[in-house]
């Protein structure tokens, strides 16, 4: 079992910054970023294996293919109990984030900015959630 990163963000400052906080609380040295949802998708369609763990930042206002629309097309491959996704947003209408939480693979929404302690949460409620995962030694 392998743990995997993926930053899914057209903003490179994010980009920069979530891959900096991922290091730090030690979830992922090598983290895979991408600036829109297709790109990310192409990546999974071709590397997704049930038996890793998959932490996905996941932005949803993004050019190409939104972070909707990427949500829509994992959902029709990915497993919940290896599957993780934060979504991180600059939006703080209420209907986004009730989206959010109708999707199975959604753990948490978060506005940016987004800080080492967000991260932490993420984490603790994924492994309250599903266990299926090594944990940080932060958490």
């Amino acid at each position: 079992m392998a743990l995997k990163t993926l930053i899914i963000d057209d903003d490179p400052v994010v980009v920069l910054m979530l891959q900096i906080l991922t290091q730090q609380i030690k979830l992922d040295s090598e983290s895979q970023s991408f600036e829109n949802g297709l790109l990310a998708l192409q990546y999974l369609n071709t590397q997704y294996n049930k038996e890793d763990v998959y932490f996905i930042f996941l932005d949803i206002h993004m050019p190409v293919m939104n972070g909707w629309e990427f949500l829509l097309e994992l959902t029709h491959f990915a497993d919940p109990k290896n599957t993780f996704v934060c979504i991180v947003t600059s939006s703080t209408d209420m209907s986004d984030e009730l989206k959010a939480t109708q999707n199975p693979l959604v753990a948490e929404y978060l506005i940016k900015p987004i800080y080492k302690e967000n991260l932490l949460e993420f984490i603790k409620l994924s492994s309250k959630k599903y266990k299926n995962y090594p944990e940080s030694e932060d958490v």
